[in-house]
């Protein structure tokens, strides 16, 4: 869920909640995105996607890694605002989903703080669109 998402990228585990995945200000060196150092013109570093864990200084113990940059990560919720009542857990239907993290096309590099939202709907397909397998334990198992 976006929520799940959101308190997995902040650490909020840990104790120290976080603004980005690896620490509390932007680092480009810990993430997948264009390079910004010509605003005007951002450049692709990398065409593509790469494998989880080449960004491991920010992870925690046993914590998700790479969840800024890479590649978006689709949540199961539907994209409505924070403070609205009705049910975002609706399974099925081509309404829009959240994507989290940003990615290595992504034009805006706050994109990688733990708090920004975007959408699309589950019908689209991109290059630098994917998902996380979560794996939930059974409470009480070690």
């Amino acid at each position: 869920t976006e929520i799940e998402w959101e308190w997995a990228a902040s650490h909020a585990w840990s104790g120290h909640q976080r603004a980005f995945p690896w620490g509390d200000t932007f680092d480009d060196t810990q993430c997948l995105i264009r390079d910004f150092s010509d605003p005007a013109n951002p450049r692709i570093v990398h065409f593509g996607g790469i494998p989880v864990g080449f960004f491991a200084t920010g992870t925690m113990p046993d914590g998700p890694e790479d969840m800024g940059g890479n590649v978006w990560d689709w949540v199961s919720s539907l994209q409505i605002p924070w403070n609205d009542t009705r049910d975002r857990e609706r399974p099925g239907g081509l309404d829009k989903r959240g994507v989290r993290g940003s990615s290595w096309f992504s034009r805006e590099p706050m994109a990688t703080h733990v708090s920004f939202r975007l959408d699309d709907p589950p019908c689209n397909a991109y290059w630098d669109l994917g998902f996380r397998i979560v794996v939930r334990r059974n409470v009480g198992e070690n």
